[in-house]
C-alpha cells in the first residue's frame, strides 16, 4: 500500500492503561470515519475548547467567591476561638490580618470578573463575529444587567475604584455578643462600605448614572450581598453564552454515546491515523476524542440551567 495514502487513512480506536504491567493497550476497529464523522468530530473539539474559555473563566469567578466567604468564615471561627479565653478585647493584629485577607479576597474576586467579561466577550465575537445575532443578544444582556441592575454598575466599577484610589470597602466591621451558657464572646465580621467615602475618594470614577444610584443607598451597608447578586449575573452571562450552543450540545450528546457504545467499557475513543506497522503497535498517529472534557461542559451547563431553572 503506498505509504502517503496510508497515512490518510483515519480509523476508530481505543486506548487504556494495562495496570498490571503498566503497559499500554489498544485494539483497533477496521472501520474508516466517514467524512460526515470527521465533520462532526471537528465541530465537537472546536465548541468544547471554545467554550472551556469561558467556563474556564467563570470557575476563576466561582472559586475567588468562595475564598472570600472562606476568609470571612474562617477569621469569624478564629475569633471566636480567642473569645473562649475571656479576652477583655480582642488582639488587634488578628482584625488586621482578616481585613487585610478579605480585601486581598474581594480584589481577586474583582479581577476575575473582569477577565471573564473581557473573555467572554472577545470569545463570543471570535466564535460569531461581532454583528451575529448570537454576539448581539449576549451584549445586548449584559448591557440590560448594567443598565438595570445597581449590584451590576456598582461592582463592575468598584474594581477601578479598588485599584486606583482605596480599598474595595470602608470597614471591615467585627462585632461580638456574649453566649448566655457559655459566656463565651461570639464574633461576626461585616464589610461595610460608608457611601460618602465612596462618593467622595471616587468622585471623578463613578459614572453618573453609579453616582446617582449610590447616593440612594443607606449611609452605611454591607458590600457582600451585592457581590453575592453580581456573582449571579456573571452565572447568567456565561448560560447565556453556552445557551447558544444548546442544540449541538443535544447532538453531540447523541453522537459521543453512539461512539462509546461500541467500544470495551472504561475505554478512551481515540481516532488513530495511517496503519499499524505491527500487530504489537497502534499506528505512529493519534488524536483523543475529548469526550470527558465534553462531559465537563456539560456538567457546567446544567449547573447553570438549574441555578436559572424558572419556579
Amino acid at each position: 500500500m503506498n505509504q502517503s495514502k496510508s497515512n490518510s487513512i483515519q480509523r476508530f480506536g481505543s486506548f487504556f492503561i494495562q495496570h498490571k504491567e503498566n503497559e499500554d493497550n489498544y485494539f483497533i476497529r477496521n472501520e474508516e470515519i466517514s467524512a460526515d464523522d470527521s465533520k462532526k468530530l471537528d465541530e465537537l473539539e472546536n465548541t468544547i475548547f471554545s467554550l472551556q474559555l469561558i467556563t474556564f473563566a467563570l470557575d476563576g469567578v466561582e472559586k475567588n467567591y468562595l475564598e472570600l466567604i472562606s476568609s470571612i468564615e474562617n477569621h469569624e471561627t478564629h475569633l471566636n476561638n480567642l473569645g473562649k479565653e475571656n479576652l477583655n478585647a480582642l488582639p488587634i493584629l488578628d482584625v488586621i490580618k482578616g481585613k487585610l485577607s478579605v480585601s486581598q479576597k474581594i480584589d481577586n474576586f474583582l479581577s476575575s470578573t473582569s477577565a471573564f467579561l473581557c473573555r467572554t466577550d472577545k470569545q463570543l465575537q471570535y466564535m460569531y463575529e461581532k454583528n451575529s445575532s448570537e454576539y448581539m443578544a449576549w451584549d445586548k444582556l449584559r448591557k440590560d444587567l448594567h443598565a438595570s441592575s445597581f449590584s451590576y454598575k456598582f461592582i463592575y466599577q468598584l474594581r477601578n475604584y479598588s485599584q486606583h484610589r482605596n480599598l474595595p470597602f470602608s470597614r471591615y466591621l467585627v462585632s461580638g455578643e456574649s453566649e448566655p451558657v457559655s459566656n463565651h464572646m461570639i464574633f461576626k465580621a461585616d464589610i461595610i462600605v460608608v457611601r460618602d467615602k465612596l462618593l467622595e475618594d471616587g468622585e471623578d470614577l463613578w459614572n453618573a448614572s453609579t453616582k446617582a444610584e449610590l447616593k440612594t443607598q443607606p449611609s452605611e451597608f454591607d458590600l457582600l450581598p451585592f457581590i453575592t447578586e453580581y456573582l449571579q449575573h456573571m452565572r447568567q452571562l456565561c448560560l447565556e453564552a453556552l445557551r447558544f450552543k444548546n442544540v449541538q450540545f443535544v447532538e453531540l450528546n447523541n453522537y459521543l454515546g453512539a461512539i462509546t457504545s461500541k467500544n470495551p467499557a472504561d475505554t478512551i475513543p481515540i481516532i488513530y491515523v495511517g496503519e499499524s506497522e505491527s500487530e504489537n503497535s497502534p499506528p505512529p498517529k493519534a488524536k483523543i476524542i475529548p469526550i470527558e472534557e465534553f462531559k465537563c461542559l456539560l456538567k457546567e451547563f446544567n449547573r447553570l440551567l438549574t441555578i436559572f431553572k424558572p419556579e
